[in-house]
């Protein structure tokens, strides 16, 4: 099975719910050095943290010796830190946690642990504080390479070993420094929130809609069932949403993949290519012609597929074409600056990681695997098990075991599959309040997927957009025909048929 046909095989909407870790101190404002120096080619980044008045903090970094604050990036991702310099390669990432008033840092290069207190004391735990403060065991931090618990799980790391022995993990082979060994996923670490998820969301639903503010853009259809691309206020009384008069955008076209950047909008119309939708002037002009599908903005890049589905980037102007993947794929989504994944046709349809810059590829599924959606950590899929049979899956994208291939000596990478084993439907989505959908229109928690089953099909209702305010879907006849556009308001649960264009 390949890409799901566009309307009339829509997959669900997902969107979650994911807190950021909250901390139980009191109020903190002290600024503390966090743990030692990060080095790279001779350069020193120095990191400060900076404790708040909610008990959280933020990140800050700045750079000592020869060079310059331009010379890296500093990205703090919610629960690690990562550091990358312009040119460097990729980039060196430490994790924390964030209990109460305290700041874990766990040095996976040293194989030790420090946290910052909120006075701004930088202490070195004992065993017994970690289990105390943290409730960890000083053993699971040394030997396992963890925090316990649901909050932080790592990966492993890069390094040079300098004649040390390296076992964990890696099928109790010793490698040294003539071995030269480094871990393809090193820098790999992934926890989505709630923005990120709704993001990745709506592009697995094809993105037909977008709501900016109080605007609503995308699809509807006209009285002869021709598809429109409009935009209109919405307004409510508290209870239902309500669209303004549509402005047309471009006739007669289905816009998908909607995204919007500064003060356009990207999307692909029809097989037309990528366009690019100025809000001040309200023209839309073809930006991408070769674009097909996959459409997506991450950074100062605009990636897509084109019609056989190899994947590019251009920059925002749609000039400077880049070939990324060499062969044909779906499901392509970028989930950070380095990170790809998805499905490889010719790999059995499985589903794939890959480091665009490093040239790493890690299998993460070995059958047909589609639509991926992180939540957490952990990404949820439907997929095709060993008896052929459609279900539901998930695994932990952080957590992987490492074995080696007997004859040609290549590392390969574990993951660990947990399915429903029923039968279920290829459309999944996961609302904001953590309840997953199978194709059907009731739901269970997300803890809960596993008992969810629907031999079923047909589809009634596909989320093309989710946010915290409004559910933009396509309700569908029994036919299998797009009956209406629905807006729904998340706070009361109301939704309306939004009118077909005059």
């Amino acid at each position: 099975m390949k890409k799901l046909t566009k309307i009339t095989s829509l997959i669900l909407s997902i969107i979650l719910l994911i807190t950021a870790f909250t901390a139980c101190g009191g109020d903190v404002d002290n600024k503390s050095p966090l743990v030692g120096e990060w080095k790279n080619g001779g350069e020193i980044i120095s990191l400060t943290y900076v404790f708040e008045k909610n008990g959280k903090g933020r990140e800050e970094a700045y750079l000592d010796g020869e060079g310059s604050a331009e010379s890296f990036t500093y990205e703090d991702k919610g629960t690690s830190v990562s550091i990358k310099f312009d040119g460097g390669g990729a980039a060196s990432e430490r994790p924390y946690l964030i209990k109460g008033d305290c700041l874990i840092i766990a040095d996976n290069f040293g194989g030790y642990v420090q946290y910052v207190r909120n006075d701004g004391e930088l202490v070195d735990p004992t065993a017994e504080e970690l289990k105390e403060i943290f409730g960890i065991e000083e053993e699971d931090i040394w030997d396992d390479s963890y925090l316990e618990g649901d909050d932080y799980t790592d990966t492993e790391w890069t390094e040079d070993f300098d004649d040390e022995e390296w076992t964990e993990d890696l099928g109790d082979e010793e490698f040294t420094e003539e071995d030269d060994f480094t871990h393809p996923l090193s820098f790999f670490y992934i926890d989505y929130f709630l923005d990120e998820t709704a993001k990745m969301s709506n592009f697995m639903n094809f993105a037909y809609h977008l709501i900016d503010g109080n605007v609503f853009y995308g699809l509807v259809y006209n009285d002869e069932g021709y598809p429109q691309f409009v935009s209109a206020e919405l307004s409510d009384d508290g209870t239902f949403a309500t669209a303004g008069e549509y402005t047309l955008i471009q006739a007669d076209t289905l816009p998908y993949y909607l995204t919007k950047n500064g003060d356009y909008i990207y999307y692909i119309s029809n097989d037309d290519g990528a366009y690019r939708y100025s809000i001040d002037s309200a023209e839309a002009e073809q930006l991408i012609p070769e674009a097909y599908d996959y459409l997506q903005i991450v950074g100062d890049y605009v990636y897509f597929t084109d019609a056989n589905y190899n994947f590019y980037r251009t920059d925002l102007e749609g000039l400077n074409k880049e070939l990324i993947l060499d062969k044909t794929i779906y499901y392509a989504y970028m989930f950070t600056d380095e990170w790809l994944i998805y499905q490889d046709d010719a790999d059995n349809e499985s589903l794939h990681i890959y480091n665009i810059y490093e040239k790493v590829d890690v299998k993460i599924t070995d059958t047909a695997s589609y639509s991926p959606i992180i939540y957490g950590t952990e990404l949820y899929f439907p997929m095709m098990d060993e008896n052929g049979l459609k279900t539901l899956a998930k695994t932990d994208l952080n957590n992987f075991s490492v074995d080696y291939d007997e004859v040609t000596g290549e590392e390969i990478y574990l993951y660990h599959i947990e399915t429903t084993g029923k039968a279920a439907s290829p459309y999944l989505a996961i609302d904001c309040d953590g309840y997953i959908y199978n194709g059907l229109d009731f739901a269970y928690p997300i803890d809960e997927y596993d008992i969810m089953e629907n031999p079923d099909e047909l589809l009634e209702i596909a989320y093309s957009f989710v946010s915290e305010d409004y559910k933009v879907s396509l309700r569908y006849n029994d036919e299998g025909y797009v009956e209406s556009v629905y807006v729904t308001l998340n706070e009361s649960g109301g939704g309306r048929a939004l009118p077909r264009f005059k």
